[in-house]
C-alpha cells in the first residue's frame, strides 16, 4: 500500500486490513463471455443510443452509468478493440439515424482515443 514517503512503514496504520476485503462482490465479472454479453446488451441492443452518444453529455456521477461501460474489458484485455468498433458500425448502421454524432465525442471516437 502506497503510504507518505517520508514516514516509515511501521508509523503508518493502515484503515482497512485482508478481512475488510472478504465476501466483496466485484462491480465488474472478468472474461470475455462477460465481456460479449454488456457488449450485446450496452451496444448492439441499442442502435439509436449508439448513434446518438455523445461523451460530454454523458454523466460520469450518475448512479447508473451513462456510458457503455466497457472500458473495464477492453483495458484488461477482455474484448477486443477491433470487436467493439465493428459492433458500433453495425449499430450505427441499424438505427437509421440521419446524422449520428462524428468523432471525437462519438463512440468510434471515444474507442479511437483508447
Amino acid at each position: 500500500l502506497p503510504w507518505p514517503r517520508n514516514t516509515p512503514r511501521e508509523q503508518v496504520t493502515p484503515i482497512w486490513g485482508p478481512n475488510d476485503c472478504k465476501d466483496l462482490t466485484p462491480i465488474v465479472r472478468g472474461g470475455e463471455t462477460h465481456a460479449l454479453q454488456h457488449l450485446k446488451t450496452n451496444l448492439v441492443l441499442k442502435p439509436k443510443y449508439v448513434a446518438t452518444y455523445a461523451k460530454p453529455q454523458t454523466s460520469p456521477t450518475s448512479l447508473t452509468p451513462s456510458t457503455t461501460g466497457l472500458s473495464p474489458y477492453l483495458s484488461s484485455g477482455c474484448i477486443s478493440s477491433r470487436t467493439v468498433w465493428w459492433a458500433i458500425q453495425k449499430a450505427i448502421k441499424q438505427s437509421y439515424v440521419q446524422n449520428p454524432t462524428k468523432p471525437p465525442v462519438s463512440l468510434e471516437g471515444q474507442l479511437l482515443w483508447r
